[in-house]
């Protein structure tokens, strides 16, 4: 420090102690060194993290104001050197944390420093401790969820109605990730037809919790028949916004079921609990819609085919009758017009001459009634025709060749008999399936079930 004379405004002469910008930051470094001569611990909440290309990690350490208010009620920049971060780093892995991001709550071991050439007091973070973190945050779950369970949010989503055959499906996760290639690639990979109604959102971090719940929102409006929340695996700390309060009663709150697809090994997250149903993985959640479609396809295709065999039985019946009945009317008018004739004949010959008329007038009724009886047949045929197309026209709606011709196949067993449950079937027996132009012959070789694994708009055709 260089002291200079100067002189008081009263005109007398005073020695005053004047400090250039880097003395007297020096001076507040060496207080600021002094008052704090070793580390100390310091929570607060990450803010404006960023990562330099020399690998060092910037952040604020901040601690929110009162309620209401928009200014933090104290901030401090810091700073993680890339020499610290690696040790950091291994530290959070060991406790299955991943990359800390803003809104974590961090208990950190600081060294208090002022850097002169920018003037401002920064805090060196040496140590993270990520069980402080982790304990508050079990805490903070298990006070949503008493909460939830208390006010009846987690039957909220369960009691709407899934569609047995849900097609529209809308799609929230983050755009041009593994979880939105998976799910759209197994719906593909059915062969069946979809609509999907994506929305992309922020998947971790603080700040997609309102991306998550305007992606909800929006969906909810263009009324799918289910809405899938999906992401890949992650550690706890990476899947905590679906643990957030705000988030949770969103998922419950949507006007159509939500299936959380949701990568996780062992605890469900809040908003896996309060869905209409938890996957464990974006797959798993594609492929439980893909065999809810296929078995409601495979009871339409059961009950057509039993329609057909009974319009096809009613068909042949009402055939045979047909086939019959002109040889029969016929042959039973012949003979007995044939008998009433040889009758006659035989009276004329025998009777006196005072009857044949009488048995001339019997004749002309003889001939009415044949009349008669010839018209009477025709209109029965005509009737008995009418039957026959429209049974032969019930017979070909629902003929299950149509339903082969659009893509879906019958498999039975070699010995007869459709297959609608893997149960009716054993290894190695052997099956065969319908196709529109042919007959697969297979062995089945193993059966298993597989139940049990703010962003643009746009419309996706599988």
């Amino acid at each position: 420090m260089n002291p200079y004379s100067s002189s008081n405004s009263s005109g007398t002469s005073a020695e005053e102690t004047i400090f250039t910008v880097s003395e007297l930051a020096g001076c507040i470094q060496e207080v600021l060194h002094g008052a704090f001569p070793s580390s100390v611990w310091v929570t607060g909440e990450v803010a404006n993290l960023s990562r330099s290309n020399a690998g060092h990690v910037y952040l604020d350490l901040m601690e929110p104001a009162a309620e209401g208010s928009q200014d933090s009620a104290a901030l401090l920049h810091s700073v993680i050197w890339e020499s610290r971060r690696h040790a950091i780093n291994q530290a959070l892995r060991r406790a299955n944390w991943g990359p800390v991001s803003d809104g974590d709550e961090l208990k950190v071991r600081v060294w208090v420093d002022f850097y002169p050439p920018q003037g401002r007091v920064t805090l060196q973070i040496h140590e993270v401790d990520p069980h402080y973190t982790l304990g508050r945050w079990k805490v903070e779950r298990e006070r949503v969820v008493a909460l939830l369970k208390k006010e009846g949010v987690f039957e909220q989503n369960k009691k709407l109605d899934l569609s047995v055959a849900p097609h529209r499906i809308g799609l929230i996760t983050s755009a041009e990730s593994n979880a939105y290639a998976d799910f759209t690639s197994t719906l593909s990979e059915s062969g069946l037809g979809w609509a999907v109604l994506f929305h992309h959102s922020g998947v971790q971090g603080d700040h997609a919790r309102s991306s998550l719940v305007k992606a909800l929102d929006r969906l909810s409006e263009l009324k799918p028949d289910v809405i899938c929340v999906v992401r890949g695996g992650g550690s706890a700390t990476d899947l905590a916004v679906f643990d957030h309060e705000t988030v949770a009663r969103a998922v419950a709150g949507a006007s159509v079921p939500v299936i959380a697809g949701i990568g996780h090994e062992l605890d469900q997250t809040v908003s896996d609990l309060v869905a209409h149903r938890s996957e464990r993985t974006p797959t798993a959640c594609a492929s439980w819609l893909v065999e809810r479609v296929k078995g409601f396809a495979s009871q339409v295709n059961l009950v057509g085919r039993e329609i057909a065999e009974d319009a096809d039985g009613l068909v042949r019946r009402h055939s045979r009758r047909l086939e019959g009945s002109p040889v029969a009317v016929a042959g039973a008018a012949d003979g007995a017009l044939m008998r009433c004739r040889q009758g006659l004949e035989r009276s004329v010959q025998v009777l006196p001459a005072h009857v044949r008329p009488w048995l001339q007038r019997a004749e002309v009724v003889v001939a009415s009634r044949q009349a008669a009886l010839v018209r009477e047949s025709g209109q029965f045929l005509k009737e008995e025709q009418v039957r026959l197309e429209s049974a032969e026209r019930m017979a070909e709606a629902y003929d299950p060749r149509r339903n082969l011709a659009r893509g879906w196949s019958i498999t039975r067993r070699r010995r007869g008999g459709v297959i609608s449950s893997i149960g009716q079937v054993k290894p190695p027996e052997e099956i065969e399936t319908w196709l529109s132009d042919g007959t697969v012959v297979s062995t089945v070789s193993e059966t298993r079930s597989d139940r049990g694994t703010e962003g643009q708009q746009e419309v996706t055709q599988l």
